[in-house]
């Protein structure tokens, strides 16, 4: 009838999964989002309301992976606001849809983990997702940072506020997105840059648009993604009603395929707006430099 209390949730059993092979263990400290755009699956999957796990009970999960494996990587200790790479016990993910949806509780996450490596002696590196406001708020990047946060995974969707809009993106701001994604950087932590090709406002122009944003970031780190209506957005539900899907066999529902009518162009020329724009900014020649100026 509602969704649980994840404030009374033991720690999952991540001794049942066989994760010898990942380098990464996936962590969660929050569900749910305020937010209502028209793509996203979390809120229809998730619900509205925030759900928060305590402090205790993010060390405490902290601490059951731990005890699985103990990893050789070389991580960066952030102690002292230093970079100091040292063999480390081990890297995660916090799965959040957005880390800091509530600003005082990423705070106080950041500050257990902080206190934790500090105590027991180790280091843990850590990414996650937020929206990219946070690139802006220097006290919240500094904690993050302080905690081992070492990548923001930041969903920029647009560089078109007429994309965002039509989409109830409404938070984002383009004219903010440079800003927030050197901010990032100057506190020792690099973005992974997710954007959406295929809105109705976007033109087979899209793809050249977002490269070139690319290259004056010198972003490194991008995942570019095909619009997809998946079952159950809102999105889905207007282009069912426009007769507008073209593909309903779940395996093309992935963001790699186009599987609805665009607006402004064909379906293949999508499709091929997505491989020209990979091509693009994913070539050798045009990543070693990116990433030698993101360093």
């Amino acid at each position: 009838e509602s969704p649980p209390d994840i404030s009374k949730l033991p720690p999952p059993r991540y001794d049942l999964t066989n994760h010898d092979g990942y380098l990464v263990f996936f962590l969660q400290t929050t569900r749910g989002c305020p937010y209502s755009c028209k793509f996203c699956t979390v809120t229809e999957f998730n619900g509205k309301a925030i759900r928060k796990k305590s402090a205790g009970q993010v060390i405490q999960e902290i601490e059951t992976v731990l005890l699985l494996r103990k990893s050789h990587l070389r991580l960066i200790d952030m102690d002292e606001g230093r970079k100091r790479k040292k063999l480390a016990t081990t890297c995660i993910f916090f799965t959040d849809d957005n880390f800091a949806i509530n600003r005082k509780h990423a705070l106080e996450i950041c500050k257990a983990i902080t206190d934790y490596q500090k105590e027991n002696g180790i280091v843990i590196n850590w990414f996650t997702q937020v929206n990219y406001e946070v690139g802006l708020d220097n006290e919240l990047l500094t904690a993050m940072r302080n905690a081992g946060c070492i990548q923001l995974f930041m969903g920029f969707e647009s560089l078109d506020p007429n994309v965002l809009k039509a989409l109830k993106k409404t938070m984002n701001s383009p004219e903010r997105y440079a800003a927030s994604i050197k901010n990032v950087r100057q506190h020792g932590m690099e973005v992974v840059f997710s954007i959406i090709l295929g809105a109705d406002h976007d033109t087979t122009m899209v793809g050249d648009e977002i490269a070139r944003f690319v290259e004056q970031n010198n972003l490194f780190l991008v995942l570019p993604n095909i619009l997809t209506p998946y079952p159950g957005t809102v999105l889905r539900k207007e282009m069912d009603k426009d007769e507008r899907i073209v593909q309903y066999s779940p395996e093309y529902y992935n963001i790699r395929n186009v599987v609805f009518q665009p607006k402004m162009m064909t379906p293949i020329e999508l499709q091929r707006v997505y491989t020209d724009l990979c091509k693009q900014i994913f070539s050798i020649e045009k990543m070693l430099p990116r990433g030698k100026k993101a360093i």
